[in-house]
């Protein structure tokens, strides 16, 4: 069944790329269906736009919604700012407040008079894909901005704030409110001796979204003294019990607890809390299935469903493609990145991160390599 979003399909589109990854996909971990939305969501944008994307699945559900979520650096950044003519975005886009806001953003990121040229690394475009209820015209994304993934000397709590309230006022188009940059402010002036913020994030397409804070370097035995500093509404002690029993699966692992908290900031911190956890990369680059013990422990908390679980360790591994965008064959690695665990309101649950990543390939031509700092957080393409 084809589905209509009502907006014209990029040349190079996105959506063939997904085409050619999709026979990649286990059938235990994304229908068919959910596949199909997702290229239509993606078919207005142009396949240069990225080539590191994550497929967002849903544990618990055997048919739920698989979403994207898009790397942006260059190229992607020109395309989106508008500076790029072989690869633009569709009118209707331009019209659309919040790709507007997406523009103006790459814009000032791209200005290297403007503060934002600095402090921003790189971007995620978020793009969630509904099941049950009639698509949009197009997909209204939500935007990680990245300050660094590795901490540096130069950015504090202070700096945090500043350049965190300079994006969101490009980004939306008018300034944060009073009670917003206080109940920040409390956020990142609380965070223990180590803890860094690596995004922050904003869900345009949803009525009254808080913005996300991606925090690394809050350990198990801190994390619930740092929720009740910032006032929290959940119950801590539900988190208490979840973190050390995820963690008792994960003794194989360098970082056994969460490799990055979630957390939602408006005029008060929200009741959503998301906790991330890494998986190896190195065992998945030799074919070994991830982290069984992990995954088992998130089934018999009816977190993951059998079949998800079975499909997640398909999942990994290389292969050699033909993109339309690409001159030469590409080198696209296949891993299972990470899982998040979400509470909200005492419900919980889980979802897997399923990356790819590609490069142009040419016999003799050594594989190109990420900086340092993003092998750190991501890996390199081996």
């Amino acid at each position: 069944m084809a589905v209509n979003t009502g907006v014209e399909r990029a040349p190079y589109s996105m959506a063939s790329t997904l085409m050619t990854m999709g026979a990649h996909v286990p059938a235990g971990l994304a229908s068919s269906s959910a596949l199909q939305r997702l290229r239509a969501a993606v078919a207005p944008l142009p396949a240069a736009i990225s080539d590191w994307i994550y497929l967002e699945c849903r544990l618990g559900e055997t048919d739920g919604a698989v979403d994207a979520v898009i790397e942006i650096e260059e190229p992607g950044r020109a395309i989106l700012a508008g500076e790029c003519r072989g690869a633009v975005l569709p009118p209707a886009f331009l019209a659309h407040p919040a790709w507007r806001g997406v523009g103006d953003l790459c814009r000032a990121w791209g200005d290297r008079t403007s503060t934002l040229h600095d402090c921003i690394d790189h971007i995620w475009l978020e793009l969630d894909v509904p099941v049950r209820r009639t698509m949009e015209s197009m997909p209204v994304p939500g935007v990680f901005v990245c300050f660094g993934e590795l901490p540096t000397a130069t950015f504090s709590a202070d700096s945090w704030h500043r350049q965190s309230l300079l994006a969101l006022e490009v980004l939306r188009g008018s300034p944060p409110t009073g009670p917003f940059t206080a109940c920040l402010d409390r956020c990142l002036q609380a965070l223990p001796p180590g803890a860094y913020v690596p995004y922050i994030g904003c869900m345009l397409g949803r009525p009254r979204s808080p913005v996300r804070l991606c925090i690394v370097g809050i350990s198990e035995d801190g994390l619930t003294a740092y929720l009740d500093a910032v006032g929290w509404p959940g119950d801590t002690a539900q988190i208490r019990d979840l973190t050390s029993g995820i963690s008792a699966t994960r003794t194989s692992h360098a970082v056994p607890g969460c490799g990055m908290v979630h957390l939602d900031v408006g005029h008060t911190v929200g009741p959503c809390l998301g906790l991330e956890y890494r998986f190896d990369r190195a065992t998945q680059y030799r074919g070994e299935a991830p982290e069984q013990d992990f995954l088992a422990g998130l089934q018999r908390r009816r977190l993951c469903h059998p079949a998800k679980r079975q499909a997640l360790g398909e999942w990994f591994g290389y292969s050699y493609e033909s993109f339309s965008h690409h001159l030469w064959r590409s080198l696209v690695v296949r891993r299972l990145n990470h899982v998040k665990v979400t509470s909200s309101n005492g419900q919980v649950e889980a979802k897997a991160y399923v990356l790819f990543c590609s490069q142009p390939h040419q016999e003799g031509r050594r594989p190109l390599r990420r900086p340092a700092a993003r092998v750190h957080m991501r890996g390199a393409v081996p």
